[in-house]
């Protein structure tokens, strides 16, 4: 299912004309991770974002409403929302808020703060490469992808400073 995704999302030529080849190679160690196969798939919007959101604002809280626009995946790891919605280029009220209602029931466990981790990493990743092909801002994306490559320890140092 991911790597379904990263043709859809970063077919080549385009993620040659975003990233390096290192974090090319990177991004297919993520997404080769057993770490992120799904034992029970969750019901998912797969295109979460403020775009895809409606709200109602009350008067010390903002309330989701409804979700539009589902993305081509409705169904897989339930993080895999959140990680889409964590992006750096929303706003950080959106993401602030978003994090500390997914986790109003409960904190993630170590197992799923990694898989956040890699799955922020393959959206960023993907985002970046739908921004360029759209001729939008893709900065912002594609250095938190480059960053959370070099977290997880997947990029020699100076791949994550060289420019393209």
């Amino acid at each position: 299912m991911l790597k379904q995704l990263n043709q859809h999302y970063a077919p080549p030529p385009i993620d040659v004309l975003v990233f390096g080849e290192d974090e090319r190679q990177a991004l297919q160690v993520v997404l080769h991770d057993t770490r992120l196969l799904v034992q029970q798939p969750r019901l998912m919007h797969g295109n979460f974002g403020p775009h895809a959101a409606r709200f109602t604002r009350g008067a010390d809280s903002v309330q989701i409403e409804a979700l539009v626009e589902p993305g081509i995946l409705v169904g897989g790891d339930g993080l895999f929302d959140l990680a889409m919605g964590l992006n750096p280029a929303h706003p950080a009220e959106w993401r602030a808020g978003l994090y500390e209602g997914y986790l109003a029931l409960g904190s993630l466990s170590e197992q799923e703060c990694l898989r956040l981790k890699l799955l922020e990493t393959l959206g960023c990743y993907w985002s970046a490469c739908r921004s360029y092909i759209h001729a939008e801002p893709h900065e912002v994306a594609r250095d938190h992808a480059r960053a959370l490559l070099a977290k997880l320890d997947l990029l020699r140092p100076s791949a994550v400073t060289s420019e393209r």
